[in-house]
């Protein structure tokens, strides 16, 4: 049996302040069960104020309420919740359907936190749920609608759908705020005629309305005026029906909440509101999918980039060395070079590390023409001691390109700035340059030489036909090296090349690699951590943003949940699923797609391929991550929610 007794009770918003409201004035009331109870009064009197505090969607500011032999003012939120999911159901004027889900999902609704026994005893608690909804889609005359998606149904028939999700929790008393407010009279009546048959089954009704006419199908009708409850004197008929066994007593043990609120249910109510909203839920997905694409696409290239800068440090631009003595004390009192310069090379290329080498000796700045009659352009000439030049790239007949090519007596090298200054013909035509009144045949264009750009802007002969064109004044060696040997080459090479004054060589060699490697690799990897990290926090604040205003729109949906029974963990346990489902999939697919850009932009490049399989978990934990920050205001919002405040909206 479930007997409401008011005592005593009434109802103060902002007590105390400047805009304080006594909205409902000291009142007592006893509603027995199989009443019907209609609630009258003018706008503004307290109407749904009192029928909240009956529902226990608003508490007293004073008095007491009984629910049998339950004082329901000394219960907390958890328990008024559990109390309210096993005593009360609700309609309401707004309907709260949601326009997404079908008939029948709305109506399952009913059920999502009512428990097994809701509202009766054996016959009830043996039936299967899907049972219990077609029995409710029945009463109200709604079966051939159960496919439906609720945006597609009229307003009477939304209201029934309303209806249906009350009473398929069977639960002894059914509220109803303006049930027929935004129904035309057709409809009315028909509202009317299931809550009149509900009522003879022995349910409670209580109902708040403007219309007389609703009022009439009441057996107790209550009168609220300024906040003063009044019944008139008149006899109210007696229950039609046995009372209902009382759950009341359940509220006492919050852990008494129906099964279907375990985890499982919430995950798959979740996902019903995730595929209910296609665009919604895709913009969100969207949002974390290029995060973790971005993130581990970054993170991904980042890899694949530090394999390749270390390839690159490796190859051969980095393995040369130049070094240069000014005034070599080798060097006999004329000017040339003694023969041990070609000694001096074999010492050059005894050191550990060295693959290759080279001695240019610079025999000054020589006037370089086409022809012996005209007056050309001044250039160095640098004689080479290994006359086949090897580490220079050169272009040769037929523009085929070279690493290297043996000098003959009279044979020169010309680098690409005196081939353009002096508009030399192709190299096919054996073109003939004349330096020191002696001509010499170009067999060659160099077109790269490393890492001594002067060369670019010379000649190149053997050193026996340079000896003859001036003295010499500085001696160059050119060093290739083995991968990582440049820096201890660049200390031992100034000695090899002149032990007297070795010390003085200007040496001009690559950073240690593993220095500059390091240093390249950390510049790199914190750029694209950068860029990680913004997008990250790019998409936390936009499903912030997302959710928060999603949990403002469904402001009413997450009163009604809260009205029929929901504890505040259970709204927000509902809210981060759905974040972490949409993280999921939003990780997995970012994933999948982080990994296409990866491979792609690797093949494009030619870089070595380079995939770390640690980040696909990495990804789809992180897009979770990223759903669940993200959904944090949310939460709080959603499981903040007042039922009464949100159902009045």
């Amino acid at each position: 049996m479930t007997i409401l007794e008011l005592s005593q009770v009434s109802k103060t918003y902002n007590p105390g302040a400047p805009g304080e409201v006594k909205a409902l004035k000291t009142a007592s009331l006893l509603i027995e069960q199989g009443d019907f109870v209609s609630i009258t009064g003018p706008s503004g009197a307290g109407k749904s104020t009192l029928l909240n505090v009956l529902a226990l969607l608003d508490p007293p500011t004073k008095g007491k309420y009984f629910i049998d032999d339950l004082d329901a003012t000394k219960l907390s939120d958890s328990q008024l919740a559990a109390l309210r999911a096993h005593t009360f159901s609700f309609v309401f004027q707004a309907f709260h359907l949601i326009d997404e889900r079908t008939v029948t999902e709305n109506v399952a609704l009913g059920l999502m936190y009512s428990g097994d026994a809701a509202g009766s005893g054996e016959e009830t608690a043996q039936i299967t749920d899907t049972q219990r909804i077609e029995q409710a889609l029945n009463f109200v005359g709604l079966t051939h609608k159960q496919h439906a998606k609720a945006v597609q149904l009229s307003g009477g028939e939304r209201q029934r759908v309303a209806i249906a999700r009350a009473i398929v929790a069977a639960n002894p008393v059914l509220v109803a705020d303006e049930p027929t407010g935004n129904l035309d009279s057709a409809n009315s009546r028909s509202v009317m005629r299931v809550l009149d048959k509900l009522n003879q089954s022995g349910t409670t009704v209580i109902v708040v309305t403007h219309d007389p006419k609703v009022a009439a199908h009441a057996k107790t009708r209550i009168e609220v005026h300024d906040g003063v409850v009044t019944v008139p004197e008149s006899e109210s008929s007696k229950p039609l029906k046995p009372a209902k066994t009382s759950h009341a007593a359940q509220a006492k043990n919050p852990k008494t909440s129906s099964k279907k609120t375990s985890l499982r249910a919430i995950l798959a109510d979740a996902g019903r509101t995730i595929t209910a909203k296609p665009a919604a839920s895709g913009a969100l997905i969207a949002g974390v999918l290029l995060a973790v694409a971005l993130a581990l696409a970054t993170v991904g290239i980042s890899e694949a980039a530090r394999a390749q800068v270390s390839q690159l440090f490796d190859a051969a631009r980095n393995q040369r060395v130049a070094v240069s003595v000014p005034e070599p004390k080798q060097l006999t009192k004329d000017g040339s070079v003694k023969q041990a310069s070609t000694t001096t090379l074999m010492r050059l290329k005894r050191i550990p590390g060295v693959e290759r080498a080279q001695i240019y000796s610079n025999h000054g700045n020589q006037n370089i023409s086409l022809t012996s009659d005209t007056k050309g352009q001044n250039f160095d000439v640098l004689g080479a001691t290994d006359p086949s030049v090897p580490g220079l790239e050169i272009e040769g007949k037929e523009s085929a390109k070279t690493s290297g090519i043996k000098l003959g007596p009279g044979q020169v090298l010309v680098g690409r700035g005196i081939a353009n200054n002096l508009e030399l013909g192709p190299v096919d035509a054996s073109p003939v340059v004349w330096i020191a009144n002696k001509a010499y045949v170009v067999v060659g264009v160099i077109s790269d030489s490393g890492l001594d750009a002067s060369i670019m802007n010379a000649v190149v002969m053997r050193e026996t036909d340079a000896v003859a064109v001036g003295a010499t004044n500085a001696v160059t060696a050119e060093i290739r090296t083995r991968p990582g040997a440049a820096q201890l080459v660049a200390q031992q090479a100034p000695i090899a090349l002149d032990p007297y004054t070795g010390e003085n060589a200007h040496v001009d060699a690559p950073e240690d690699p593993k220095t500059m490697r390091q240093s390249v690799e950390s510049n790199v990897r914190t750029m694209l951590v950068t860029l990680t990290a913004v997008s990250l926090l790019a998409a936390v604040l936009m499903l912030t943003n997302s959710t928060a205003t999603a949990v403002s729109r469904r402001a009413g949906e997450f009163g009604l949940r809260r009205a029929m029974g929901a504890r505040r963990w259970q709204i927000a346990a509902l809210v981060t699923a759905e974040s972490a489902i949409v993280g999921l999939i939003g990780g997995v697919i970012g994933t999948f797609t982080a990994v296409v850009v990866i491979i792609s932009t690797v093949l494009v490049r030619h870089w070595q391929p380079v995939l770390d399989l640690r980040l696909l978990p990495v990804g789809i934990i992180g897009g979770m991550v990223v759903g669940l920050v993200g959904c944090l205001l949310a939460v709080r919002r959603a499981a903040g929610v007042s039922p009464a405040d949100a159902l009045r909206q």
